[in-house]
């Protein structure tokens, strides 16, 4: 573009511009012969940090407001217009809310990932589903809905019921079930008389299947993994995780069920079940 193209092109920002100001305000600009020179005067007027257009950008923020007809990315675009021009006026920002990792008043939220992860927990994602854990406690869970991943709320439901209902009949004459399993149960007709399987708090559950909670005493991850030559531990997706992790595994000798430790793992089942029928 050559430099007359460019004066033309600039005398038409200047009208335009003059056009959309007020009688008061392009009077001020009567002495520009340029569009720089018009932006220059229109900032010294109005990005001046003086106290009132300090007044004025910090009355227009705290009644901002969104309407029903107004689009979200409208809106954000007119709260940053505005916190641009406090920032140009020599307003600082100071955030009050620091290490937010989730507000319970609020009825819609968003967990901040990065904080968790800050903090020490560790999440995980897959399968329509996510879980919050640290150590060895699960701290929150959720499932998949649409595009964001929504927690499981607890909610506190009121309900007259026996003091021995059917459920927890049945639970109790299973060994102390999971819900889970007795839901499949119930729904392949082995439970007569019962329809609806929701079990409630059971104490003996609590006390009977509770184990002290592992935890890293050196805070460092697990290197070597011995076992013996179970097919949970022969799976390809288990072989894959140790290698990912660099976990070196070491198994037993075939045949030779004295390294096998104290006790199986079918042996500990039976031992949580009896622990909480006792």
């Amino acid at each position: 573009m050559t430099e007359a193209e460019w004066k033309v092109l600039d005398r038409k920002t200047m009208s335009v511009i003059r056009l959309l100001l007020s009688r008061n305000v392009a009077f001020h600009t009567t002495k520009e012969k340029t569009t720089k020179g018009i932006l220059k005067v229109l900032a010294d007027m109005y990005e001046k940090p003086s106290a009132a257009n300090k007044v004025h950008l910090m009355r227009r923020l705290f009644n901002l407001k969104m309407s029903e007809s107004t689009a979200v990315a409208e809106h954000l675009n007119e709260f940053n217009l505005i916190t641009v021009q406090l920032t140009s006026v020599a307003i600082d920002f100071d955030d009050e809310l620091r290490g937010v990792r989730h507000i319970p008043d609020l009825k819609r939220n968003l967990i901040s990932v990065g904080q968790l992860d800050d903090e020490g927990y560790d999440l995980s994602f897959g399968s329509s589903s996510w879980k919050i854990i640290k150590g060895a406690m699960v701290v929150a869970r959720g499932k998949k809905e649409g595009t964001l991943y929504m927690t499981v709320n607890n909610h506190d439901n009121i309900a007259l019921v026996s003091a021995n209902s059917d459920a927890d009949l049945w639970h109790c004459r299973l060994g102390h079930m999971s819900e889970k399993e007795m839901k499949q149960l119930c729904s392949k007709g082995k439970l007569p008389g019962l329809k609806i399987v929701e079990l409630g708090l059971c104490e003996d559950c609590v006390f009977g299947k509770q184990k002290r909670v592992s935890f890293s005493k050196a805070g460092l991850k697990v290197k070597c993994l011995r076992s013996d030559n179970g097919g949970e531990y022969e799976l390809d997706e288990f072989k894959e995780y140790c290698v990912v992790n660099s976990i070196c595994m070491e198994k037993t000798v075939r045949r030779t069920p004295q390294q096998n430790g104290v006790a199986e793992r079918m042996n500990k089942t039976l031992n949580n079940v009896l622990g909480a029928c006792d």
